[in-house]
C-alpha cells in the first residue's frame, strides 16, 4: 500500500465507468451507512462515500436523488434476472 496516495474528491458522474463499477462492487447493499456529510466552500452540505484503488483514495460525491434512483434501478435489474418457476406441481 502507497503511503502517499492521491486524495480526489470526484461526482460519481463524473468516475471512469470502471471505477464506478469497482465501486458498486465494494458497497453492494447501498452507501447510506457509509456517506460522509462533507461542507462545500459555499458551506453547502454534500455527501460522500469514501474508496480507495490500488493509487488513488476517492470522496465520491454523491446526488442523493439519482443515488435512490439508482438503486431502485439496481433492485429492477436484479428481481428482472430472477425467472420464477412456473411449472405446476404435481397433484397426488
Amino acid at each position: 500500500m502507497k503511503a502517499n496516495k492521491l486524495r480526489v474528491i470526484q461526482d460519481l458522474e463524473k468516475l471512469n465507468p470502471a471505477i464506478q463499477k469497482q465501486l458498486k462492487l465494494a458497497y453492494p447493499s447501498g452507501y447510506s451507512r457509509y456517506l460522509v456529510e462533507l461542507k462545500t466552500k459555499d458551506n453547502q452540505t454534500v455527501y460522500a462515500v469514501p474508496f480507495e484503488t490500488e493509487d488513488k483514495i476517492y470522496m465520491v460525491r454523491l446526488n442523493i436523488q439519482k443515488s435512490i434512483l439508482q438503486m431502485e434501478e439496481d433492485l429492477d435489474l436484479g428481481n428482472e434476472m430472477n425467472i420464477a418457476d412456473d411449472t405446476p406441481d404435481e397433484e397426488d
